[in-house]
């Protein structure tokens, strides 16, 4: 099979190995794939997690149909399509998890889908399964013009957000973040933002931020500037490592830890009933076009 590899002078396409599926593996016909900013780094030479450097198939995320099955792979059979993510994905055949592939909604191409599986169940696991959303809460999602900011916002105007906030400091992408969901758009390299973020939530603060990069303001006594959250019951989830976390508790906030780029706060480990809720999610933004 033809395949997209990194090889000692660069990434090229070059013959592969066909794999074959062991296990509860599906081997997949792919048809369409997705492409990822860590994709982008592993074709310079850069390791994402245990993969990357010379003889790895590129690519982490496709749509396709199940071309055949291990001898554990239960829930779907051949001709099936799918979309999911996992390694190899750059290739004319790759393989899935059976436990961890969605079923590619029938009104859903194969191109669509190829975007859907790292950003749709890495956000629904922070903005549902941690961050607890509620129908009538508010969200600010920091760095909202990336694939998964824009997913954020998505997920979170489905599941009854009253007011969704997204950020971002390029004045075109800011533009245009009303249409993927955002109510206002901010720029948080403006120290006006945190006033903006109170005005537009009556002085309480956001239920919910979804963050992206960490970026904070003084306060004028000196502190980090967190009046944007709402005290007591905010939910804080970004990349905060623990001094952030700690001076965030001694404040009033309630802080839940997680990194984009870690299994169990995206799409490697998502619980079954969190990837049903996600196609689900799927459907009704197809639906919605």
């Amino acid at each position: 099979m033809k395949a997209y590899v990194y090889g000692a002078n660069g990434p090229t396409i070059t013959d592969a190995s066909q794999p074959t599926p062991k296990g509860a593996q599906v081997l997949v016909k792919v048809r369409a794939c997705g492409l990822n900013r860590a994709d982008l780094g592993m074709t310079k030479g850069h390791v994402h997690g245990s993969r990357g450097g010379v003889g790895t198939v590129l690519g982490m995320e496709w749509a396709g149909e199940v071309a055949a099955l291990g001898p554990e792979a239960k829930g779907v059979a051949v001709g099936d399509r799918i979309m999911g993510s996992g390694a190899a994905a750059f290739a004319e055949y790759t393989l899935g998890d059976s436990g961890r592939i969605l079923r590619t909604p029938s009104n859903m191409n194969f191109e669509e889908a190829a975007t859907l599986p790292v950003a749709l169940t890495t956000m629904h696991n922070a903005v549902v399964t941690n961050g607890a959303l509620q129908m009538g809460q508010t969200v600010l999602v920091q760095g909202a013009s990336s694939g998964v900011g824009l997913m954020a916002m998505q997920i979170a105007k489905l599941k009854g957000a009253r007011l969704v906030v997204g950020s971002s400091t390029n004045a075109m992408r800011r533009g245009r973040l009303k249409e993927f969901g955002a109510d206002l758009a901010i720029d948080s390299s403006d120290p006006a933002w945190v006033e903006q973020v109170l005005a537009a939530t009556n002085r309480e603060g956001v239920d919910l931020i979804i963050d992206q990069y960490r970026r904070y303001l003084p306060h004028p006594d000196g502190r980090r500037d967190r009046r944007y959250l709402r005290r007591g019951e905010a939910r804080h989830l970004g990349r905060g490592g623990e001094p952030q976390v700690a001076a965030a508790h001694r404040q009033g906030f309630q802080v839940r830890r997680h990194r984009s780029c870690v299994c169990a706060y995206g799409s490697q480990q998502a619980p079954r009933q969190d990837r049903r809720d996600a196609l689900m999610l799927a459907t009704q933004r197809a639906t919605a076009r």
